[in-house]
């Protein structure tokens, strides 16, 4: 059996996200809250982020939301808040964006990347890892 493969042509690709669709439903509400930034000039910190931080925290049921510039920085402060500090070991899962990585250097931490579970589970750090990690000097372990 000396069957060569052929290179197959998607003449159609599949979409992963197709924001337009999403955009054309709520554009006007978008442009509006872009008009009120525009002509109030708070660019941070004004009315439309605070009542930003108001529907995180009603939509995630908690007392505060906190709108920040970036998920780099709610990682930064997701590990400041778990007392990461200069030298400690934070286990990741190597299947991550680079921004991970880069929130537990930038504390001047030390990220390890910890055996995930089976490719056809969860991409998550596995339970054998939790386990084995209490002989190493991890303060926090990402899931």
């Amino acid at each position: 059996m000396n069957a060569t493969p052929q290179p197959t042509s998607i003449s159609d690709p599949i979409p992963q996200l197709d924001l337009a669709a999403q955009f054309s439903a709520i554009s006007g509400e978008i442009r509006a809250a872009i008009e009120r930034v525009v002509a109030s000039q708070q660019f941070v910190l004004g009315r439309e982020g605070a009542a930003l931080e108001e529907e995180i925290a009603k939509f995630c049921e908690v007392s505060h939301g906190v709108g920040l510039a970036s998920g780099t920085d709610a990682l930064i402060l997701a590990l400041r808040s778990c007392g990461v500090r200069p030298g400690d070991e934070v286990l990741l899962p190597p299947f991550t964006f680079v921004a991970t990585g880069s929130a537990v250097s930038a504390l001047g931490a030390k990220p390890v990347f910890a055996d995930i579970r089976s490719l056809s589970s969860t991409f998550t750090v596995s339970p054998r890892t939790w386990i084995q990690s209490s002989s190493l000097r991890a303060r926090v372990s990402y899931p």
